[in-house]
């Protein structure tokens, strides 16, 4: 890299996004996903809720108030038996959680997550939104964003989990 890509001894910006695009890119493609998303609804970061429960529906054509059927997504906390680094400072240890669909027609888990590491600090769960497929599609089509916050060095931290709405693998 010759000397006018770099500041200060880091790497430029355009060489990380290229980076990360071409990261993203061949994740995107094993993955099978080919079209992009947007969000069908969402529990913003000022919106008054807990972020527990989100109810939605999908929308049935171009009128923007022919919804469908609603449909619940649910963060359920589940006990975890095993401690955290934090446990100490904080009492009691991190904790799981199960996500939930639930309307007329269905009443079923997502997934239950096993995939946070146990040192995390996990102190909280939040369902922050659902994403469609820009082509629509139906509620297998769907993905649910849950926002994760663990302890950090000055406060919380937020991390994102994805879980599609289709068959569990």
């Amino acid at each position: 890299m010759d000397g006018d890509r770099q500041r200060g001894g880091r790497r430029h910006p355009d060489d990380l996004r290229l980076e990360v695009t071409t990261l993203a890119a061949e994740a995107l493609t094993k993955s099978g996903i080919e079209d992009p998303a947007h969000f069908l609804a969402l529990i913003g970061d000022g919106v008054r809720d807990n972020g527990d429960t989100l109810t939605f529906a999908l929308p049935q054509g171009a009128d923007p108030d022919a919804l469908g059927p609603d449909m619940t997504l649910d963060v359920v906390p589940l006990p975890s038996f095993r401690e955290d680094r934090c446990t100490p400072d904080f009492g009691g240890g991190s904790f799981d959680f199960a996500l939930v669909l639930s309307s007329e027609e269905t009443n079923r888990r997502l997934r239950h997550n096993a995939v946070v590491d146990a040192d995390d600090c996990i102190r909280r769960y939040r369902i922050y939104g659902v994403l469609q497929p820009y082509n629509g599609g139906d509620v297998a089509s769907l993905v649910a964003v849950v926002s994760v916050y663990t302890v950090g060095f000055e406060g919380y931290d937020r991390r994102f989990l994805v879980f599609p709405f289709g068959p569990n693998p």
